[in-house]
């Protein structure tokens, strides 16, 4: 289950959820995670041109972030690997 203090910051702040789940599996599998993304872009006409990555100070929230859910865990779960699949 979700740390609870990381929880009540991500409802909070409406951001990081993504890296506090990442934290969670990895704290628990002890493992390297991967990351899974699409080998194209695709078109999104209705998709706006301003989302949450592109707001002033978002990569200073990420980073608060990930310093605050390490002082939650007392270390960084996070394990780094280099791993590449091509279809």
């Amino acid at each position: 289950m979700m740390h609870r203090a990381i929880y009540n910051y991500v409802e909070k702040n409406f951001n990081c959820e993504d890296i506090g789940i990442n934290f969670l599996v990895a704290h628990v599998i002890r493992k390297p995670l991967f990351k899974v993304t699409k080998k194209r872009g695709f078109p999104c006409k209705y998709c706006g041109r301003k989302s949450i990555s592109t707001s002033e100070g978002h990569k200073f929230k990420r980073k608060y972030c990930l310093n605050f859910f390490t002082k939650v865990y007392g270390y960084t779960p996070l394990i780094f690997t280099q791993f590449t699949i091509d279809n």
